[in-house]
This record gives structure tokens, C-alpha cells and sequence, in this order.
């Protein structure tokens, strides 16, 4: 917690509030107050932001080494993703080109900033065992419990950004498998949320999800993760990359409306017409979806909230694994 003192009184201007507490936890809340307690901060300068450990709160922690030189630091969720072998890998707005993996150490040199690479990704779920969850209306639930996850990564192009060629391309296979804590939301009949919805359109929801959910609940984005499945029964998940969970997942069983509607405040505030990086186009795109489309997916979760908020609801009893009416 001491590492991240210095940001927290940058950002915040060491004005500890009640509502800071909410979203940083007690523990945290109450270490920063005394912390501080009868001084000043700096507001002429800032702490140095390279310092400051981005990676998630997960697995093997890698450094970032450029010509030798250790200049960051990022987990194995965010090197799988992201600092694959030949990528383009931004760090701290600099683009560097990975060179290679060792052990602990992921190595960097230089690259043309108009490169990029988008990586081959798709990602699925298996073996979920709900722990608990609300059912609304016979036909959406929302589920917390354990998932199976396979992250799979195929390869990757290189792209020259001026021109749109594509320089290089290398195809591979490498698995991620993690045993995780998730919660999903799960549509027995998609009808509900009208005739003209695309199921398609549910990767917008799955997005909203993403963008809304480390404003409601606290974490770093990539503790995260998302997936969408358009098979029977349709779902939407938001799961945890730390082994066995740090609470989100749960969490967001109990909040997901009010990420939901975070998200679309969100989303509606952004200048764009149709969706784009700052609010609902994520990083990477996996196989089989476009880009998301900004009002089907605001309609689809303003639906969701819809029934949440109005619908006879059940829970889950995990002895019995039946619904119950609340």
C-alpha cells in the first residue's frame, strides 16, 4: 500500500473525503489519512509515474529491460496480452518492439512509432459452477462463481499505420488456462430484449462491462477480463485474471446496474457518434466480432437495467442449486 501513497495524495490533492473511502476500502483509506495527517502536499511537482507498478496484482512479475536498463515492470496476464514476442508494446506513450522473453525479463528496443501489431486472440470458457446469483423474470440471470479460462494467442501482424500494409505476419500457438472467479450475466431467452437486437450486440454490453466496472468497484484494469458467448444460453462475462479472486467478481454480482449505468454515462458522454477507443472499442478485437456499436449496446444494457429493476426476482440456492423466490 505504502508504494502507492505518493499517487494517491497527487491525484487526489490529499483531500481525504468519506466517499475516497468507498472506493479505496478502509484499509487503505485509513493508512493514507494518518499517512498525511498534519502535512502538505506538493502541488508544484509529481511523483515519478515510471515508478508506478501497473501490472495487475497477479502471477509472475516480468521487467521491462531496454538496452539493459530496467524501466517497468508488468505482469504475466499483461505480457501474454500485450508483450508478446515482435509486438509493439507502449510504455508510457513510447513505442518499443519486444525482442524476446527470459526468465523474469521481457526485452525491448526501439520501434517506429507508426508500427502496430494486432495480435490473433479468442478466448473461451468452460466448467462454470455458479457459487451464488439472482434470476430476473425467469429469463436473466446474473452469476457469480468459478470459471475455466482459455486465453489463446495465434500470432500477429505487423502494420505500418500510414499505409495500412501489413510488414509481417507470424502465426503461433500459445494457451493461457486459469481457474478464475467470474460473474456473468445469462440470457435463457433473448427475446426480451426485443425483436431487433443482434446478439452480436451483446459485445457492446460486454464492454460496458468492462469500461464501468473498475469505477464501481476498485481494481486495476487488467485484474480483468471479458468474453462474450453468443451460443445457447447467451452470456456476458466479466471475469478475475488472479487466481482464485480478489473479490471483484462478487462484488459486481451485487452492483452490476450500477456499472451498468456508470458505463453508459460514460459511453454518452463521449463525443463519438458510433463508438470508438475512449468509451465502448476495446484494445483488441476477438475473432468473430466487429467493433461495437454505441446505441444498439447502450439499448441492450438500458433493457438489462430495465428488468433488473422491475422484474419478481429469485436466488440461487447453492445446497440445492435450485432458484428461490425472494
Amino acid at each position: 500500500m505504502n508504494k502507492h501513497l505518493p499517487y494517491l495524495v497527487h491525484e487526489c490533492g490529499a483531500n481525504f473525503s468519506p466517499q475516497l473511502s468507498e472506493h479505496l476500502g478502509e484499509p487503505f483509506f485509513n493508512l493514507a489519512r494518518k499517512a498525511i495527517e498534519g502535512k502538505k502536499p506538493v502541488k508544484t511537482h509529481k511523483p515519478n509515474y515510471q515508478k508506478l507498478s501497473i501490472r495487475g496484482s497477479s502471477g509472475t512479475i516480468y521487467r521491462l529491460l531496454y538496452k539493459g536498463k530496467e524501466i517497468g515492470e508488468i505482469s504475466d496476464v499483461h505480457l501474454f496480452r500485450e508483450a508478446y514476442v515482435g509486438a509493439i508494446y507502449n510504455h508510457f506513450g513510447k513505442p518499443y518492439r519486444v525482442t524476446a522473453h527470459a526468465a523474469g525479463e521481457v526485452h525491448l528496443e526501439d520501434a517506429d512509432p507508426h508500427f502496430r501489431t494486432e495480435g490473433i486472440f479468442w478466448t473461451v470458457t468452460e466448467g462454470a459452477e455458479i457459487l451464488s446469483g439472482i434470476r430476473y423474470a425467469e429469463n436473466l440471470a446474473a452469476c457469480y462463481g468459478r470459471l475455466t479460462v482459455s486465453e489463446n494467442f495465434g500470432g500477429f501482424k505487423l502494420i505500418d499505420s500510414r499505409s495500412g500494409v501489413v510488414l509481417e505476419e507470424e502465426r503461433s500457438e500459445r494457451e493461457r488456462r486459469s481457474n478464475v472467479r467470474g460473474f456473468w450475466l445469462e440470457l435463457t431467452d433473448t427475446s426480451i430484449l426485443g425483436v431487433s437486437v443482434l446478439l452480436h450486440d451483446l459485445f457492446g454490453v460486454e464492454q460496458l462491462l468492462r469500461i464501468g466496472a473498475p469505477f464501481v468497484v476498485p481494481c486495476d484494469r487488467h485484474d480483468l477480463g471479458t468474453l462474450t458467448t453468443v451460443k445457447n444460453p447467451t452470456a456476458v462475462y466479466l471475469y478475475e485474471t488472479v487466481p482464485g479472486g480478489i473479490g471483484v467478481a462478487e462484488k459486481a454480482l451485487e452492483v452490476w446496474p450500477k456499472i451498468i449505468e456508470t458505463a453508459i454515462g460514460i459511453a454518452e458522454r463521449c463525443t463519438c457518434s458510433h463508438g470508438c477507443p475512449s468509451c465502448l472499442v476495446p484494445p483488441r478485437l476477438p475473432l468473430g466480432f466487429k467493433e461495437p456499436r454505441k446505441e444498439p449496446a447502450i439499448a441492450i444494457a438500458r433493457r438489462l437495467f430495465d428488468i433488473a429493476s422491475t422484474s419478481a426476482r429469485e436466488r440461487f440456492d447453492p445446497d440445492s442449486h435450485v432458484w428461490v423466490p425472494i
